[in-house]
This record gives C-alpha cells, sequence and structure tokens, in this order.
C-alpha cells in the first residue's frame, strides 16, 4: 500500500503537471489519454481528488489564472496559515 508522499510518484507517473494552484492543488493531463484533471491533494487524510475538465475551464486557468472553485471549501489542500488547524469537521462530500 502506498501513503503520503509515495503517492505523489504515481500521480507523476500517471499524470503532466501542467499547472499548480497551491503544493495540493493541480492542473493536470492525463499521460495515457490526454484529458486535463483538476486534481487536489489532502495532506491530512491522504485522500486524492479529481474532476475532469472542460477546454473552457483549462482556457480560463491557462489564460486568466481562474481556477474551478471545486476545492476552495476543503480545508486539507490549502497551506495552513500560524496557528491554523488543517482538522476538518467534515468530508468535502457531506452536506
Amino acid at each position: 500500500m502506498l501513503l503520503g508522499s509515495d503517492r505523489v510518484d504515481v500521480l507523476d507517473q500517471e499524470f503532466v503537471r501542467v499547472g499548480e494552484r497551491t503544493p495540493w492543488v493541480y492542473l493536470l493531463r492525463c499521460r495515457g489519454c490526454g484529458h486535463p484533471w483538476y486534481a487536489a491533494i489532502d495532506t491530512v487524510d491522504d485522500e486524492y481528488y479529481f474532476r475532469r475538465l472542460t477546454d473552457d475551464e483549462v482556457d480560463a486557468i491557462e489564460r486568466n489564472g481562474v481556477w474551478p472553485t471545486d476545492y476552495d471549501g476543503f480545508a486539507s489542500v490549502w497551506p495552513a496559515t500560524s496557528g491554523e488547524s488543517h482538522a476538518r469537521v467534515k468530508k468535502p462530500w457531506s452536506k
């Protein structure tokens, strides 16, 4: 079983990093099929989140720096500021 930073190597084997919003949120392109993906790595639970992007969304990221908001509420995919905790109260898909 691969955990933590070992998974990043697997991520790099399967995808090309096209852009980076933070050290844990990326614009990726699949090496196998070429499709673009918006991906986030949860730094607490070692979970990966992926969403396939449209061509318009990729253009918005690459040309204007406008990223999708899907992961904006996921506490554990953003760098913590001083004194801040990465503890998540609930899973991102919970209502």
